[in-house]
């Protein structure tokens, strides 16, 4: 039996992102505006901002997607990164992942401002000698 897990790079990636974006993007019709924020139609209780996401019936809240799908959505660690940065999880004793055959493009937009980011902190490092 193998074991699925993700890296920290990857948990890095899906981390950055807001809860605020994922819910407009991809379940926005399940959210109606209320003042500067977002409640769910479904439930009531559970409000999202800009700032986060508070469930007020169970107490449960965090600041991005991630902590969302978890505590709300009911994914494991590893199914909601992988869901957040479109690929697919590493399984235990292989070196290699299907990410090229899984992905399917979410938060495009989030990781090229990632990779550009990266990008130019290689090159400002190569050019000043850190």
């Amino acid at each position: 039996m193998s074991i699925p897990y993700v890296t920290k790079e990857q948990t890095s990636r899906a981390r950055e992102i807001p809860v605020l974006e994922y819910v407009l993007r991809y379940e926005g019709d399940k959210y109606k505006r209320v003042g500067s924020g977002y409640r769910s139609k479904e439930h009531e209780s559970l409000a999202v901002s800009d700032k986060g996401f508070y469930w007020h019936s169970t107490g449960d809240g965090g600041k991005t997607a991630l902590d969302y799908l978890m505590s709300v959505r009911n994914y494991d660690f590893v199914s909601a990164v992988c869901h957040l940065i479109g690929e697919a999880p590493y399984e235990k004793g292989d070196n290699t992942n299907q990410n090229s055959q899984r992905s399917n493009g979410k938060f495009e937009i989030y990781f090229a401002r990632y990779s550009a980011n990266l990008c130019h902190s290689i090159l400002q490092c190569s050019s000043s000698a850190c």
